[in-house]
């Protein structure tokens, strides 16, 4: 990622250490300057001669339905997407590259440049059909459903670039800057990842008279975090219950 002395790190360092005393601007406009001292920079030269804009945009939509069917059937649908998107630059400019440059990757020079886009996207799918039915004092209820979760994350890149003739645009001129021949881009760390989970699965409860109470479960759960061999598991379960106090 772009360095992160355009508003913290070195800038919150060097507002700590710089002498309040010294003048911030000289008599003639110029900014006061001791580059004697190891990385010992004006806290506002360093703020205003970088600027860095992140921009985010989130997306989300949700929809749910419920279907009553005949012979005590019901299905249920869930569906939930999610999408953000970061779109991010920064730049340093000439004085910045020239005066603090120690604070850059080496060889940075007449400006630096950085821009950055990725996005996040989630989908959640779930759905289910359930049965109820009594008969006397017996009562039955089965649910079986299917589940789907994926999540991609950090799909996009980053790129930037130096060596510009003017400072006017910014980073909006990434592409203006003419690097050099040991120049080597920075791709930042971010990295693209992608997450499935699916899921089956199917539940009985059985009761009579409100007392005695019979479960069983059954769930098959895939995950696309494990290798091939191993993605999918089974997850039986069973359960009984008894309400003394009604005997």
């Amino acid at each position: 990622n772009a360095p992160e002395n355009t508003n913290k790190g070195y800038l919150l360092e060097n507002m700590v250490k710089y002498l309040p005393t010294v003048p911030v601007y000289q008599a003639d406009g110029s900014l006061t300057e001791n580059f004697k001292r190891e990385k010992y920079f004006n806290p506002v030269g360093l703020q205003t001669n970088a600027f860095s804009k992140l921009q985010t945009k989130a997306v989300v939509a949700n929809v749910t339905a419920e279907l009553k069917l005949p012979f005590g059937f019901k299905y249920n649908l869930s569906l939930a997407w999610q999408n953000i998107q970061r779109n991010q630059g920064t730049y340093y400019n000439n004085y910045y590259t020239t005066n603090y440059g120690s604070l850059l990757p080496v060889g940075a020079t007449n400006g630096l440049a950085y821009r950055s886009s990725y996005q996040n996207t989630n989908t959640i799918a779930e759905n289910y059909l359930t049965y109820e039915k009594k008969l006397g004092q017996h009562s039955i209820t089965a649910l079986i459903g299917y589940s789907f979760q994926e999540d991609a994350n950090g799909d996009g890149f980053q790129s930037n670039n130096y060596n510009f003739p003017s400072d006017a645009l910014g980073y909006y001129g990434i592409g203006l800057g003419s690097n050099g021949a040991n120049f080597r881009t920075d791709w930042g760390n971010t990295y693209y990842t992608k997450l499935r989970l699916i899921s089956d699965y199917a539940r009985l409860n059985y009761n009579y008279a409100g007392k005695y109470f019979l479960q069983a479960t059954v769930r098959r759960d895939g995950s696309s975090a494990f290798g091939t061999q191993n993605q999918w598991g089974y997850f039986p379960s069973a359960s009984a219950g008894w309400v003394v106090s009604k005997e």
